[in-house]
């Protein structure tokens, strides 16, 4: 199995989730918390079960919850946060899907997954946790899909 890790950029949760302006000259930003911020994002392959997983490392662990499992694609979520755990795409070698699909299926396919979950949230933090994935994703689908040989 090889397992590749990508130091998240956290830059990207320094800009304000939504900004709110009052009309009492108030002015409101609010933020990611530290602790939804990953450490990595690392991917792996694991040949018997034929499973290609993309896992978000933060400092603490928590349990994770299934958010969907459409398309040979699970996603998982932290039961208390919200915030993206991890990633299971199956099936690949049944398939026969070569590194360039699977990039494509990060790039697009699982976006669009993501994108569908985004519009039935309403709660900010969640919906803001799986934007950020969602981009993170797409940024670094390619050396993600270098795991699955």
């Amino acid at each position: 199995m090889i397992l590749r890790a990508i130091s998240f950029n956290k830059e990207i949760y320094n800009a304000p989730l939504k900004k709110q302006e009052g009309k009492a000259e108030m002015n409101i930003e609010l933020y990611i918390p530290p602790s939804d911020i990953p450490q990595n994002i690392s991917s792996g392959y694991i040949k018997d079960k034929d499973i290609l997983f993309i896992t978000f490392d933060y400092s603490m662990q928590e349990k994770p919850k299934k958010l969907f499992e459409k398309n040979n694609i699970s996603f998982f979520i932290g039961a208390s946060s919200s915030k993206p755990l991890r990633i299971e795409i199956c099936n690949l070698s049944k398939q026969a899907i070569n590194r360039v699909r699977l990039t494509h299926i990060i790039k697009h396919d699982l976006s669009n997954l993501i994108g569908s979950e985004i519009e039935e949230l309403t709660n900010l933090r969640k919906r803001t946790n799986l934007e950020y994935a969602d981009e993170v994703l797409k940024e670094n689908a390619e050396e993600l899909a270098l795991s699955f040989s």
